[in-house]
């Protein structure tokens, strides 16, 4: 038992001296694991956002308002000249 933990501490400890079969045994270990390692454990995908759907806003008539291209604003809070303003909530 004494000698599992001289050698778990010497690979932890990476007291092997360079050049031995130990160290060069470690080394491939490392290089086995990085190279043969799935590709998504580096680069996990994010999780899909949920869908939501948004309702167009009705007007104080019941109807679904709309905006003309040539009406639309630079900023969303303002409305144009002569305009009045659709803010949305």
């Amino acid at each position: 038992m004494r000698a599992v933990f001289s050698i778990l501490k010497n690979i932890l400890l990476w007291s092997y001296p360079r050049g031995s079969w130990q160290y060069d045994l470690l080394c491939i270990l490392i290089l086995a694991f990085i190279l043969l390692t799935p590709s998504e454990w580096y680069h996990p995908t994010p999780a899909p956002h949920p869908i939501s759907v948004e309702q167009p806003a009705a007007s104080e008539a019941g109807e679904a308002t709309t905006q003309r291209p040539e009406e639309k604003s630079v900023n969303d809070n303002e409305a144009p000249e002569g305009k009045k303003a659709n803010i949305r909530p």
